[in-house]
């Protein structure tokens, strides 16, 4: 875990499954006790790069995902992971593992040195659990120790979260069709059901748990089955458990 006084908080698991939902519920929490927020995702969507820990030394807490919206980062969104192009996932994963470097540098660390609270969606988590399953089902193999042997993901581990969410749902298929009745699609190629549903199982399980335990990581799951006001009852709960409140 990082050695720093800020908290990093993680919420990642699969598509559709409501982690910005979920992140939205934590912000409004923080922000109606008086916290400020810096967006770094609406930063780099007007300003085309990250943030200097100066432009963000005001704010309370940061709000950001994996991967970023500038830089390779943006390249990973617009090109590598949307359908219709065939792209190695090795390519993918590295391209994955870069990204998350330079964000870690550039901004989450000098934020936790700062003493911020970080709030991600995704975080190397993903990459331990996608690209080996997105390689197999391409007929191509890339071991979960390959991915995390990557210099930004070696990086990553050794700066891991204080917290990792990982939501969960009963079904899949309503995830899917919940989020498609809200007007969601991004185009991405992860988003097929049996796929996210082998997917879940990993996020689940054991190995993803121990591994991120081991560097002292708090491990939650979050169920995100109901509706919002449920998904709202149940992350609450977990975060006024962690930040004892």
């Amino acid at each position: 875990m990082h050695p720093y006084e800020g908290l990093y908080v993680v919420i990642d698991g699969i598509d559709r499954i409501g982690k910005g939902t979920l992140i939205s519920i934590v912000v409004v929490y923080e922000q109606v006790k008086g916290k400020r927020s810096f967006d770094v995702d609406a930063f780099q969507s007007e300003k085309g790069r990250l943030p200097t820990p100066e432009e963000f030394r005001n704010a309370d807490f940061l709000v950001l995902s994996e991967p970023t919206y500038s830089g390779k980062g943006k390249e990973i969104r617009d090109v590598l992971i949307r359908k219709g192009f065939d792209i190695p996932s090795l390519n993918i994963a590295s391209a994955y593992a870069d990204d998350r470097m330079v964000l870690l540098k550039n901004v989450i660390l000098p934020a936790l040195q700062m003493g911020k609270l970080v709030i991600s969606s995704r975080s190397v988590c993903s990459s331990l659990v996608y690209q080996p399953l997105d390689a197999e089902r391409k007929g191509e193999k890339l071991m979960m120790n390959t991915v995390l042997s990557m210099p930004g993901n070696v990086f990553a581990m050794n700066n891991s979260p204080n917290l990792l969410v990982i939501p969960f749902v009963d079904s899949v298929g309503n995830a899917l069709e919940r989020s498609k009745s809200r007007g969601k699609d991004d185009d991405c190629k992860f988003e097929e059901q049996h796929f996210l549903e082998t997917l879940q199982e990993v996020y689940r399980g054991e190995t993803i748990k121990d591994m991120f335990r081991s560097r002292g990581t708090e491990v939650m799951y979050v169920d995100t089955s109901g509706n919002i006001d449920d998904s709202k009852r149940n992350m609450l709960r977990i975060w006024k458990y962690f930040f004892n409140e």
